[in-house]
């Protein structure tokens, strides 16, 4: 699960994705 969360979290940051849609998938992957 950490390597799983890592990973998003580094695509959300990473500058390549948009900062919109980078939100979207965390919120998306995070629990609510």
């Amino acid at each position: 699960m950490s390597k799983d969360g890592g990973t998003v979290l580094t695509l959300a940051y990473s500058p390549d994705a948009n900062d919109s849609g980078a939100f979207q998938i965390i919120g998306n992957t995070l629990p609510e």
